[in-house]
């Protein structure tokens, strides 16, 4: 979602808006934003850059078109540009989409907007086949943008998270009570997470609740008050873990206002500190692991506007390791934690997603519903950049897209095609 470029910060209806629309209130942030066009200019134009983004996001091409032309500040803001180009994309002009972003990526814009144009304009190259200049134009993108990324370090703390010694693991404190009806689903950047969540999100004892951070947070506070990750999860008390898992039930369960006996799933897609933050701070959660083609998954990766703070995305050399680490040591950290954890093939779930879902849906002790293998029905808004193909049915358009970019990849990528035994 766009973020506004202005130093100050938006005012506070403008963020009241916001959260609305996150949390799926397309209504009540569309109505806040048309309140708020009444205020100064700046307020107005960021007030209009969120009703575009909603038009977008929710696939109103004719609500989208009549705000972007109106007459109003708004045509000068560099945001309005990515807007018309979205438009028509969205309308099938192709062309007057290239335009557009060719037009942006000739001048000299700020680093948010040069990555919007980069990566929407390679995957205009990709569908129309001309996979070198995509690739090229990812590469720059990289180059210009992206921010280094402690892959080493993130690398090590999986590592000592896995090799934990049962001495040490005991004296690791849990927080006293269990959390139910609490699922993740655990995945890496662009391996099907926002699909699995939404099939599930339709199961009438299920509210998926998004990307929610919570668990990252969690595992700054634990880093914090204990001196470091993850020798931190040693040193902090029950009483902090207690503390965290409340915060938890209240930005969930309670923000979306979930009864108890209805299941939360939380989509979360790093694996560097989440399996050891459920452990110590919700024992009882359940989590759905998915797992991608580590080449698909790296083409993906590679060719999306991912967090530019995300920098291992920048080389398939980074890809290569991330994935190879997460692999290594995150399905043993949830073993010798005791996380109650199922894991899933993307590409097992495309192909027979019934027998997947069942399965699924008895990890949790949730009967099958047919609601579940119809995500594109789901009226909930995605945020995240997977918002234009779970809006599909199920089907296999991401397996094998890594044959279009194969000579990007040499041979040891072949280790990665298979889960570690």
């Amino acid at each position: 979602m766009f973020q506004p470029p202005v130093k100050q910060q938006p005012l506070h209806g403008l963020r009241i808006a916001i959260r609305a629309f996150r949390k799926g209130d397309v209504v009540s942030a569309e109505k806040i934003a048309m309140g708020l066009m009444k205020k100064d200019a700046s307020t107005r134009v960021e007030a209009m850059a969120l009703r575009s983004e909603i038009y977008y996001r929710t696939r109103n091409v004719e609500g989208l078109e009549g705000l972007l032309r109106e007459d109003s500040l708004f045509r000068k803001d560099r945001r309005w540009k990515i807007m018309w180009a979205r438009l028509m994309s969205l309308k099938g002009d192709k062309v007057a989409a290239e335009k557009v972003y060719n037009t942006l990526l000739s001048h000299d814009i700020p680093g948010p907007v040069y990555r919007i144009a980069a990566f929407e304009l390679a995957k205009i190259m990709d569908a129309s086949g001309r996979y070198d200049e995509a690739w090229a134009l990812g590469t720059q993108a990289h180059r210009r943008t992206t921010k280094a990324y402690p892959l080493d370090a993130m690398s090590e703390a999986l590592r000592v998270t896995a090799v934990v010694s049962d001495e040490e693991r005991v004296k690791i404190f849990r927080a006293s009570q269990t959390l139910d009806k609490t699922a993740f689903i655990h995945g890496l950047p662009r391996s099907g997470t926002s699909l699995l969540e939404q099939m599930l999100d339709l199961h009438s004892h299920i509210k998926g609740v998004g990307e929610t951070s919570m668990t990252g947070r969690m595992g700054d506070r634990i880093a914090a008050e204990g001196g470091g990750w993850p020798v931190g999860v040693l040193r902090v008390k029950e009483s902090l873990l207690n503390s965290l898992q409340e915060e938890y039930r209240q930005q969930v369960r309670d923000f979306h206002a979930v009864p108890d006996h209805i299941w939360t799933v939380d989509k979360t897609v790093f694996p560097m500190i989440q399996p050891l933050v459920v452990a110590v701070t919700l024992p009882g959660a359940r989590v759905i692991r998915i797992v991608r083609s580590a080449k698909d998954n790296a083409v993906s990766l590679f060719l999306n506007n991912m967090d530019p703070s995300w920098g291992f995305t920048a080389s398939l050399d980074s890809i290569y390791s991330f994935i190879e680490a997460e692999r290594t040591y995150v399905p043993e950290i949830y073993r010798k934690m005791g996380v109650d954890c199922l894991s899933v093939k993307y590409e097992q779930l495309v192909a027979s997603p019934l027998t997947e879902m069942q399965r699924i849906l008895s990890f949790l002790g949730l009967p099958f519903e047919e609601a579940c293998l119809s995500p594109q029905k789901n009226k909930r808004v995605v945020h995240t950049l997977s918002h234009d193909q779970v809006i599909k049915p199920i089907n296999s358009e991401g397996i094998d897209r890594w044959k279009k970019y194969a000579s990007y990849f040499d041979d040891r990528w072949a280790l990665l095609d298979d889960e570690p035994k």
